[in-house]
């Protein structure tokens, strides 16, 4: 389920629908034996409080900082987000493969692995074109323009980035320009989530899952029609 964010890509990319998912993959490490010494007996994560030295606790900045800290806090403190990885319940798989056949031919495989050198950093994807000879490494910095990068490899910066631009050509130009800014529509995130779904029963149950299968099964008729409408 981790990676429903790749199946969106993956979605895009081919631009074709999925007939058939296999995907393996399991939890081999986040358990309390493997739990590290110096945690203790720990069993939440906490977020401590800093100060921003050039913000004066009277200014409306400030205000809205301590309350993001302390919303986020309470719900490490009280809610399912702060319990420790090693102790709860946790079942989400630290490592799994996911196989995807689609109908225009293409097969797609996808690996994720929680361990990794260093935390959610996308390092970019390496393009080679076999008859030109051609190699390409697109980065997000390359892609959008810009240097200094936040949150998954500038992609929080590019999503917010592109929203605000739809928005904005809404209201001043109206609904004919503000879909540019947004290249994927509502009904194929609906689809790609159908296949992440449809990967995880795949994995839990040991078997090649068809997608159409899958949707009868469970009373999925087809995308709603809500969902067809433009996202802004």
């Amino acid at each position: 389920m981790k990676i429903s964010k790749f199946q969106d890509l993956v979605a895009h990319w081919v631009d074709s629908p999925c007939l058939r998912i296999s995907s393996f993959g399991n939890l081999t490490h986040f358990h309390q034996s493997n739990k590290p010494k110096e945690a203790g007996d720990a069993n939440r994560a906490f977020m401590p409080l800093f100060r921003e030295k050039n913000l004066p606790e009277s200014s409306e900045t400030w205000k809205l900082v301590l309350a993001y800290i302390e919303n986020i806090s309470s719900a490490l403190q009280n809610g399912p987000y702060g319990r420790c990885v090693y102790e709860c319940d946790n079942d989400v798989a630290d490592h799994q493969i996911v196989s995807m056949e689609f109908a225009n031919g293409a097969t797609v495989s996808v690996t994720m692995i929680a361990f990794t050198e260093s935390i959610c950093a996308r390092k970019g994807i390496r393009f080679f074109d076999f008859l030109t000879q051609r190699r390409e490494n697109m980065n997000p910095s390359s892609l959008l323009g810009v240097t200094e990068l936040s949150g998954h490899g500038g992609g929080d910066f590019g999503l917010m980035e592109s929203f605000v631009q739809a928005v904005s050509a809404r209201i001043t130009k109206g609904n004919s320009d503000s879909g540019s800014f947004i290249q994927s529509s509502a009904e194929e995130t609906f689809k790609s989530h159908l296949y992440v779904f449809a990967a995880e029963h795949a994995r839990r149950s040991g078997k090649v899952v068809d997608v159409e299968e899958f949707k009868r099964e469970h009373g999925i008729k087809g995308v709603p029609l809500e969902l067809k409408k433009p996202f802004i």
